[in-house]
């Protein structure tokens, strides 16, 4: 600002007069004379466009309709995915009145004619969550129901209250057991989730016999004796570090 006051003056020297031990100069450069005006109305200009910008938000909505019309994610809008774009939270926000889009959950919109898919809705939601139990069981076609309600484990320690209040079956394991076997499936409407391979979840069915249908746990240990291309070792390996391989044994033992 100072050497834009500078190159305005008349005289550089009157300027400088006020400096102790100065050196005075008398410049004479019209061109950067020329210049000040035009840095002056441009920094304005670009001010009030940014201050625009940011009340009505219509130069991000080619990057909202990306988002929410994008393969995998038609209907659904993410906040952090807005976020990630460099989109401020006020325009996301006004985006979604403006388009009456429901939360789904927390940071989740949907728009209120598109076709949700509860399982990939609910990966969103809760994105270390795995699917397990007898929805991997659906995604393995090692049962004839389909799930209802969805179950996912998580790691131990990870806040269940919402998820299970929504009817969610949650399984929490210990976090060096939450990975293992872990591997992805297709839903029926083509997003890809994470859940658990076969015999993990051949293995977390053991685990927890107690607490589900006979019929779909001996259906399912069944069905994957007949596959061809079941893993036998890698179902030994994992039943070692779920403490189920004697019972393993027992039931492998009828079945093949």
């Amino acid at each position: 600002m100072y050497l834009l006051n500078l190159l305005e003056s008349k005289n550089c020297a009157t300027a400088l007069a006020g400096h102790r031990a100065a050196i005075l100069f008398k410049l004479d450069l019209p061109e950067l004379k020329e210049l000040v005006p035009l840095l002056r109305r441009s920094s304005n200009n670009l001010n009030q466009l940014t201050r625009k910008v940011h009340e009505t938000g219509r130069v991000y909505d080619a990057d909202l309709e990306d988002i929410s019309q994008r393969q995998g994610q038609r209907g659904i809008l993410q906040t952090s995915e807005a976020v990630k774009r460099g989109i401020p939270k006020s325009v996301f926000y006004n985006y979604v009145k403006e388009k009456e889009l429901e939360q789904a959950a927390h940071g989740v919109y949907v728009s209120p004619d598109a076709w949700v898919d509860g399982m990939y809705l609910l990966h969103l939601r809760c994105s270390q969550g795995i699917f397990s139990h007898e929805t991997a069981l659906f995604f393995h076609d090692l049962t004839d129901r389909e799930p209802s309600p969805y179950s996912i484990t998580v790691r131990r320690g990870y806040s269940t209250t919402r998820l299970k209040a929504d009817g969610v079956f949650v399984y929490t394991i210990k976090q060096e057991l939450h990975g293992i076997g872990k591997s992805t499936a297709q839903t029926p409407f083509g997003h890809t989730v994470p859940a658990y391979d076969m015999e993990r979840t051949i293995c977390d069915l053991l685990r927890c016999r107690s607490s589900i249908e006979m019929q779909t746990f001996q259906g399912a240990l069944k069905m994957y004796a007949r596959r061809k291309e079941k893993n036998l070792r890698r179902l030994m390996q994992y039943a070692g570090m779920f403490r189920v391989e004697k019972i393993l044994r027992q039931y492998l033992e009828v079945l093949l």
